[in-house]
């Protein structure tokens, strides 16, 4: 029987000073010092990202290199555990450049549908006192049935803590004074059926101007995955949105 082969073990690239400086302020923070596995994914997909190895960044090449899988009976289709670990890491990002990574100069993405990462230069970081809250005002709900209203419950609820995770401690449910809100996030909810729709509006809040429009479909059920995952979708338009508004650019 033959055993299959194993890649001879090749030293780690070099990483450049910067990058690795960012690396290890990342590693180190509370939300990935003791995350163990997303941490040794985080440094491989980096240090392969610098050294141009994309093939080194297949579902099938990191599962072999950072969970120990064995090459002889891996199956991707089988084990998710790079898909999973992959998702995990995405969020710990956000969280941490929404929060105590708020002002670091060197950021790491990790796109869907790709595990190369990129380093992109962020924008030169605003003075705390310039940063005014975002006020996401519950959606309503024009069908006032017991299971719409529950349902529109559970999307504000699920939208208000992925919000915080995606933008981090200056989003408001509730403002006293919305007036001095820089942005303000309203919208409704409106049932068919088994379908509900999704209309949410950015609103500047001294001009009331729309700054940003979008509608979205989705099962009207109370299943905590769908509502996750139309949370998330519409966090992350936010999140494009206002990385849109700000200058960055890649590293080349």
């Amino acid at each position: 029987m033959r055993l299959p082969v194993r890649k001879p073990v090749m030293p780690p690239p070099r990483v450049p000073v910067e990058v690795e400086a960012a690396l290890n302020q990342v590693l180190t923070s509370p939300l990935f010092c003791r995350s163990r596995r997303i941490s040794r994914l985080l440094r491989y997909l980096v240090e392969q990202s610098v050294s141009g190895n994309r093939r080194e960044t297949s579902e099938y090449s990191i599962g072999i290199a950072v969970f120990d899988r064995d090459p002889g009976s891996y199956d991707t289709c089988d084990d998710p555990i790079v898909r999973v670990q992959a998702g995990r890491l995405r969020a710990k990002l956000r969280s941490y450049y929404a929060t105590s990574g708020n002002d670091a100069p060197l950021r790491f993405d990790i796109p869907l549908g790709s595990y190369m990462p990129e380093i992109v230069t962020a924008a030169v970081p605003r003075r705390a006192a310039s940063v005014r809250p975002l006020v996401f005002k519950p959606l309503t709900v024009a069908d006032a049935t017991p299971a719409a209203m529950a349902y529109a419950a559970d999307i504000n609820d699920e939208l208000t803590h992925q919000l915080f995770k995606a933008l981090g401690p200056t989003v408001m449910r509730h403002a006293g004074q919305d007036r001095q809100a820089a942005l303000q996030l309203e919208g409704s909810i409106r049932i068919d059926g088994a379908c509900a729709r999704i209309s949410l509006r950015l609103l500047a809040g001294d001009s009331g101007v729309i700054a940003w429009s979008q509608q979205y479909d989705a099962p009207a059920g109370r299943s905590i995955a769908a509502q996750e995952r139309l949370a998330q979708t519409i966090s992350s338009a936010l999140q494009r949105h206002f990385a849109d508004s700000e200058p960055a650019h890649t590293l080349p």
